[in-house]
């Protein structure tokens, strides 16, 4: 059976319930309703209280998802600690991923033959490590 276009309007609460109850995921809204996607986010569009009730679910998913991480922290679960810091405590030094910058954290200068120059530098060590 194909799917349909519309959700009608006398179904509107039964949308806004559905926005709740899935917690945020369109799919099962479409399924229910037997729609496509697209006519979901029409929807989210047109019932503005439908969107708020759809990023509220979201959010509060969100937030059930943040408390049981918290939980699993203060249980001492190394996995949930090393997931929290990388995460949330960037700005602490713990991230896998470096950045360079210039002197007192100003951009880097590049000086010489620019991004030329930058390639052929690189290419020369890769040949002299094949080697």
């Amino acid at each position: 059976m194909a799917r349909k276009n519309k959700i009608p309007l006398k179904r509107k609460e039964e949308f806004i319930k559905m926005c709740r109850d899935t917690r945020g995921f369109k799919t099962p809204i479409a399924n229910h309703f037997n729609c496509c996607l697209n006519t979901v986010n029409r929807r989210l569009k047109e019932w503005p209280e439908a969107q708020e009730a759809f990023d509220d679910a979201y959010y509060e998913l969100g937030d059930d998802a943040e408390m049981k991480l918290a939980k699993k922290v203060e249980e001492g679960n190394l996995t949930a600690i090393i997931f929290l810091l990388k995460t949330k405590y960037k700005h602490r030094g713990y991230s896998e991923r470096s950045e360079i910058t210039g002197a007192e954290g100003n951009p880097l200068e590049i000086k010489g033959e620019g991004l030329a120059g930058i390639l052929a530098a690189g290419e020369a060590l890769m040949k002299e490590n094949a080697e």
